[in-house]
């Protein structure tokens, strides 16, 4: 494998799902079956090195009803993948209840795009962050997840859209902070018009047009927005997008980004000190291009960056520090911004679904506890320095259960009263398996049935962890209703 700079690796053997399922080692593509095996290994890959319990990957690759073989087949499928990926170095065991593909970190696309998103987000040099991020976006090639259907399917590969998305906006803020602002108003107009309802698009459409001295046609961007959202939704802008159009309006000299990046001719690398050898490079990028000139949106383009930067400092007096990461101490409910962003993304890529709005309420608090207690923190709700760190590291995952795997759970346990059950569970809980609830005096409520403190530790005997687990969950309040003989402990909405 080639090393990166950042930390992450180039691997030698690519499993791509950001697209067809594919198998690579170099330049080589690596047969591995037909369509339906090729899906038992999609969903094995997207938890590459986690073991995946064997009901779990039968809702993965058939769904809601898989055939009666299912099992049969799947044993056969996976000795034939077995086979196909030993040259390559790629197993598949038999873990426990479940299968576990073991590779290396860096092997499957999925994966290196959210590390390379996190390094790029934990640079506080633009460009750096604008390179890491250019690569990560690389790797998509299309659909994710292209040979599945299944609810599972559907599910990961929303949130990989909206990661993806997030990247994206990620992506334009750099290149604004290394003043390309110009070359990006098309990009923004589009994208502006064609999410209207996207209030970080818009914001950066203002911020791009106030930048190139269009300060009127910035103002009418929000005033158009301000209206769209007040007529579709009957809601304001919020706060960041509102303190932007404040800032525009009052010509704040801060709003103004670094010059646009000039031409830069096109130097040798020097030969490193000891005569002949491969040229030095920072690990940053790709090469210049062809041409004599140095190719935008790669490494070399730091050079550019850099000096702009180390003029802009000398010429304040100041020194060349790296800038502030932009996370206080600690965030909480009521924060706005982009660090709020940055932590709901990160929420996102873990598998906690939500909306990316860089609005800490109450949802992003109890999303925020929830994650804390699987990284075995306390779960407080508020992100203190290690909470950020464990984000961005990115080892800690969730599974969370879709609302038609929940339903269907639900309706299996409880056959003598399934309708009853399932609106029960959608007004207790919107059928979200992690839903949790702190109240004043400290006493929380734990997951699609709400069970109390006492009765997750006391009755059930479980702990925390176990309680946010769907189908300790469901069994654990199937056996209150039969020690009670009915539902009318639980009340809809619930009681205090």
């Amino acid at each position: 494998m080639e090393g990166d700079d950042d930390g992450t690796r180039r691997p030698d053997v690519v499993v791509g799902v950001l697209g067809g399922l594919e198998v690579r080692r170099g330049d080589e593509l690596v047969p591995v079956g037909h369509a339906r095996q090729r899906s038992v290994l999609a969903a094995l890959a997207a938890d590459a090195n986690r073991v995946v319990p064997v009901d779990g990957l039968l809702d993965r690759v058939w769904g809601e009803r898989p055939p009666s073989r299912a099992r049969s087949a799947l044993r056969t499928y996976l000795s034939h993948l077995r086979r196909a990926l030993a040259p390559v170095g790629i197993t598949i065991t038999r873990q426990g209840v479940g299968y576990l593909l073991a590779t290396e970190p860096e092997t499957v696309d999925a994966h290196r795009f959210h590390r390379l998103l996190a390094a790029a987000r934990a640079r506080q040099d633009p460009q750096l962050a604008l390179d890491l991020v250019q690569d990560a976006l690389a790797l998509w090639r299309g659909e994710p997840l292209a040979e599945l259907d299944t609810p599972w399917a559907l599910r990961v590969r929303e949130r990989w859209r909206q990661e993806r998305a997030a990247a994206e906006a990620d992506r334009i803020d750099w290149r604004m902070a290394c003043g390309l602002h110009g070359e990006l108003l098309p990009e923004l107009a589009a994208r502006a018009n064609a999410h209207p309802f996207d209030e970080r698009a818009a914001g950066q459409h203002m911020l791009a047009l106030y930048r190139s001295g269009r300060q009127a046609e910035a103002l009418e961007q929000y005033r158009r927005t301000r209206h769209r959202l007040a007529d579709a939704l009957g809601t304001d802008p919020a706060p960041p997008l509102r303190e932007v159009h404040q800032r525009i309006l009052t010509a704040d000299p801060t709003l103004i980004g670094p010059l646009p990046s000039p031409a830069v001719p096109r130097q040798d690398p020097p030969t490193p000190i000891g005569g002949a050898g491969p040229p030095v490079r920072d690990g940053a990028g790709p090469p210049p291009a062809a041409g004599g000139r140095l190719r935008r949106g790669t490494g070399a383009v730091l050079l550019v960056c850099s000096l702009l930067a180390a003029v802009t400092a000398a010429d304040a007096g100041l020194s060349s520090a790296p800038p502030p990461d932009p996370c206080p101490a600690a965030v909480r409910t009521g924060d706005v911004g982009a660090c709020v962003e940055e932590v709901q993304s990160l929420l996102v890529r873990a598998g906690l679904a939500m909306p990316v709005d860089g609005v800490y309420g109450p949802f992003t608090k109890m999303r925020v506890a929830v994650f804390q207690l699987h990284a075995g923190m306390a779960g407080t709700g508020v992100v203190d320095g290690d909470t950020l760190r464990a984000l961005r590291a990115g080892t800690t995952r969730i599974d969370v259960w879709p609302a038609e795997r929940v339903e269907r759970r639900l309706r299996e346990v409880f056959p003598e009263e399934p309708d009853r059950v399932v609106d029960l569970v959608r007004c207790l809980s919107h059928l979200d398996p992690v839903w949790m609830i702190r109240y004043a005096d400290g006493t929380r409520t734990w997951g699609l049935f709400q069970l109390t403190d006492r009765e997750v530790v006391f009755e059930q005997r479980g702990g925390y962890l176990a309680a946010l687990d769907p189908e300790w969950n469901v069994l654990a309040a199937r056996a209150i209703r039969d020690r009670t003989g009915g539902l009318d402990r639980w009340t809809c909405p619930p009681a205090g």
